[in-house]
């Protein structure tokens, strides 16, 4: 479904060419839902690659990547590096600008920060989870896989329904119907992703 799909997919068959969804609202609604989706079940991935710099700890995502930032693995020079949590970077935190070959990362302000601070340029690959580009054509396609395309439409039309607060008794039993539509593609999409995760590392080559 692109676009246009999704639109006329909530405003003919779900709201019942409601009058109060005006194509901004569903704009907004769609694009929502979109971005909401990708977060619940990270399902879109990509891969970053650059060479460190010996002495230089942090290093930023790209533009695409989540916010905050989620990361799938952290490879330095072939080898996989181990997240740190908030308390083991407070506890080392007199020991972060120790110099050596990095075996684990934390974010700060956003960037990926390695430890022990690379002595030497290596290669760097980051799998992350990324954004979805907003839909703003009529033709734009959205890039969660296609058999959750109709869950924006979903998510569009519970949160217009849920809007109105004159609604009546029906249409708030909609609005329920809807909603858990969308969890449930959500929770659907998240099982797939979780059974598929050797495919994410296929990226990485």
């Amino acid at each position: 479904m692109n676009f246009q799909d999704i639109k006329i997919r909530a405003q003919k068959d779900f709201l019942w060419d409601d009058n109060t969804a005006t194509n901004d609202k569903l704009n907004r609604t769609i694009n929502e839902g979109l971005r909401r989706f990708v977060r619940e079940t990270l399902c879109l991935h990509d891969v970053s690659t650059l060479m460190t710099v010996a002495g230089t700890a942090a290093y930023s995502l790209p533009a695409d990547s989540l916010n905050p930032p989620y990361v799938h693995q952290v490879i330095w020079d072939k080898y996989v590096l181990y997240p740190m949590s908030y308390l083991e970077t407070r506890d080392l935190k007199s020991y972060l600008h120790t110099s050596g070959s990095p075996t684990s990362f934390y974010f700060n302000n956003g960037q990926i920060c390695l430890y022990p601070v690379p002595d030497s340029a290596k290669e760097l690959k980051i799998v992350y989870y990324k954004k979805p580009a907003e839909l703003s054509a009529d033709d734009d396609v959205p890039e969660i896989p296609e058999e959750f395309h109709e869950a924006l439409a979903n998510y569009a039309a519970y949160q217009i329904m849920r809007s109105d607060r004159g609604a009546l008794t029906e249409t708030m039993t909609a609005a329920d119907f809807h909603e858990r539509e969308f969890n449930e593609a959500v929770r659907r999409c998240r099982a797939a992703m979780w059974h598929n995760q050797n495919d994410i590392l296929d990226v990485i080559g």
